[in-house]
């Protein structure tokens, strides 16, 4: 169990130390070298975007663009320093899925004379890429994609083709006025004997869209942008639609790694139908790291900004009390500090796990980790993002009415965050996949006693017990401090997982239709995704020497799993394994852990390292005073500087006739 929470005074004196952990080796030095060369220049100025058109946001990306290549060839930057300076921009640019998605689904799906061909003119910008997969109509639903890519043997090319609206190409990141070339999700249709149509389902082919010499759409292409989004999010980038009438394109065209059609019209599949889905998972597995670092972001100007801001009950001295004192703002807040690091831990196992998975699979065709991959990262990414939104404006929300400034910087992240719930795949349909991967291991280890589970699904080995010895068992906590054990919170975690598991098994088993079962499969794979989570968090947190910085994560992740149990506990109510006393201690535990956390908060958010120009926020600044920057932020907005003799420029043409209507109408009533 953890010792008393005495160990906990002045354990992190150097947050620089912690940042070294949080950080791979030589990446803060490699950041801070960057951002004085990007915020040296007015045009990645982060404040003046805010009072930006749609269609100046558009034209400013497309400006960064050409000059951050400048920069890039001028610096001779690395891939990561690359990497790192698109990170830095915030805002997701035109070309960022010409660099996150079209060049690697060209590495992972093509040929080597493919990539030989296609590859080194991406990666000199000589074409810009997207990739074009959902549609109108269908998104998650990959088989129900409509476009075709018909075969013709006359002339060996292939005809793409948009058969109806619903069949439309939409929301492709890079399309509506940037991209020159597309790698298009289509369905392959050969001829038969008979010379009828025959499907082969979605494969992937590279459509040129618009000329190299004047960008003009080519002949038989429909392209243009999809128009405005919630919250104003990915304002920099032109999500856009295309139509295809019968676009031809060479047979080589088509990405031929792992399938390919012959010049005689034969279709030669792959040797494990699998093959060519390990790529497509990449955007996913990387996302729950993304939004660990979101989420740092956000706690940290809220933390700092509450720790500034004093509000009601004056001390001796006539000082307000600081906001961040208050009960109501401790709970909210320090759970979601908790959540950023515990979520930067996972996210970075599964981003190994994936790296590991694709290595395998593209050069031994090894497909033994993709299965776990899959069902992970759907896990993952789905509470990840589910939680992240969610932690981001409850940051905001405890900052008040100042929290609801666009120069408060957290509403900028929530905007381009909260499309992530829905976008590479909906949550609610990656909950099945993670529920259906579960479902078989359990029925996989009851016909094979052998049969090995991943490192995330241990916990199922509890369903072993047989259902009257695991309903039997009770949680051994006597006194609040218990809760404090992982091994007490990892067995909570553990059979509350394992509980509904077992309840989707009877319901399977019982024939009930599996989309009705869909609610069942978000319970089953929230809780199978918080305890990977808090079980990585541990991890971590094991293999650090150093003792300060071990004990004060310690203290976060026991703050986390308390949160986590407090929110489920009818589940372990509903399964007996809890009393209401212990629930009771559960709470105070959780409340005293909170408390004990408040003279560390600030230096835990110090610990994430962010630059001023990284949190782009008047009230998380490190450098001024919240209330001096907002003030300054202020007096930059257009519409307090365009004036003529300091009159309003609109007011004489519409608020004096307001004020003189009355003059109108005399006494008589509006």
């Amino acid at each position: 169990m953890f010792a008393d929470s005495s160990n906990l005074t002045l354990l992190l004196s150097d947050p620089i130390k912690l940042s070294e952990i949080l950080y791979q080796h030589g990446a803060r030095e490699r950041r801070n070298r960057l951002v004085k060369i990007i915020e040296a220049e007015a045009l990645f100025n982060k404040q003046s975007k805010f009072f930006l058109s749609r269609e100046q946001l558009l034209q400013r990306a497309f400006k960064i663009q050409l000059r951050l290549l400048e920069l890039l060839h001028q610096h001779n930057w690395t891939e990561i320093e690359w990497h790192h300076v698109g990170q830095l921009m915030d805002d997701p640019l035109p070309f960022t899925l010409h660099e996150g998605a079209f060049i690697p689904v060209i590495k992972n799906q093509g040929t080597k004379e493919q990539i030989k061909e296609w590859i080194p003119r991406c990666e000199r910008y000589e074409i810009l890429g997207c990739y074009a997969q959902t549609e109108l109509g269908h998104g998650s639903n990959v088989q129900g994609l409509e476009t075709i890519a018909k075969y013709l043997k006359h002339t060996d090319e292939f005809e793409i083709h948009t058969p109806n609206l619903q069949a439309s190409k939409w929301w492709i990141g890079g399309l509506g006025h940037m991209c020159t070339h597309a790698v298009v999700q289509a369905n392959l249709i050969l001829p038969d004997d008979h010379s009828k149509p025959k499907g082969f389902g979605p494969h992937l082919f590279i459509v040129p869209l618009r000329s190299l010499n004047d960008h003009k759409p080519l002949p038989g292409c429909t392209l243009g942008d999809i128009g405005p989004k919630v919250y104003g999010g990915f304002g920099s980038i032109d999500n856009g639609f295309a139509r295809f009438d019968r676009v031809r394109i060479p047979r080589s065209y088509m990405l031929s790694r792992n399938s390919k059609v012959t010049s005689d019209g034969k279709f030669v599949p792959a040797k494990h139908d699998k093959l060519s889905y390990g790529s497509m998972v990449a955007l996913r597995a990387i996302m729950p790291e993304t939004v660990g670092w979101d989420v740092g972001r956000a706690a940290t100007i809220a933390i700092r900004y509450c720790s500034f801001r004093r509000q009601f009950n004056p001390d001796e001295h006539g000082l307000e009390r600081p906001v961040i004192t208050y009960n109501s703002v401790k709970r909210r807040l320090f759970p979601i500090l908790a959540q950023a690091y515990a979520i930067l831990f996972a996210g970075c196992e599964m981003k190994q796990l994936y790296h590991t998975m694709l290595d395998r699979l593209v050069n031994e065709e090894d497909i033994s980790l993709l299965a776990e991959t899959h069902s992970l990262s759907s896990a993952l990414k789905a509470v990840s993002t589910w939680d992240g939104v969610r932690d981001m404006e409850e940051a905001r929300k405890c900052m008040g009415g100042h929290g609801f400034s666009a120069f408060s910087g957290i509403g900028h992240i929530f905007a381009n965050s909260a499309p992530s719930q829905t976008y590479e795949g909906d949550n609610y349909l990656l909950c099945q996949q993670t529920a259906r991967g579960i479902l078989k291991h359990v029925l996989s280890g009851s016909e094979n006693k052998d049969y090995l589970l991943p490192r995330s699904s241990t916990y199922l080995n509890l369903l072993k017990e047989g259902s009257q010895e695991f309903c039997k068992a009770r949680c051994q906590v006597k006194v609040a401090t218990d809760w404090l054990d992982h091994n007490v919170q990892i067995e909570a975690l553990s059979r509350r997982a394992a509980s509904l598991v077992a309840e989707l098994v009877e319901k399977f088993r019982e024939n009930i239709d599996w989309n009705d079962l869909n609610w069942h499969c978000v319970r089953v794979t929230r809780a199978h995704a918080e305890l990977y989570i808090i079980n990585a968090f541990i991890r971590k947190i094991n293999s650090i020497e150093d003792v300060a910085i071990s004990n004060i994560l310690k203290h976060l992740s026991q703050i986390l799993a308390m949160h986590y149990l407090t929110e489920v506990s009818s589940d372990l109510f509903e399964i007996q394994f809890v009393s209401p006393e212990q629930i009771r201690l559960l709470r105070d535990q959780f409340s005293k852990s909170i408390d004990d956390l408040s003279p560390h908060v600030l230096h835990l958010t110090d610990a994430f390292d962010f630059t001023d120009y990284e949190l782009n926020s008047a009230l998380g600044s490190r450098s001024e005073s919240p209330y001096e920057n907002l003030w300054k932020a202020a007096q930059a907005d257009p519409t307090n500087i365009e004036r003529k003799d300091d009159v309003n420029l609109e007011f004489t043409k519409y608020i004096k006739p307001m004020l003189e209507f009355h003059k109108k109408i005399g006494n008589s009533k509006l």
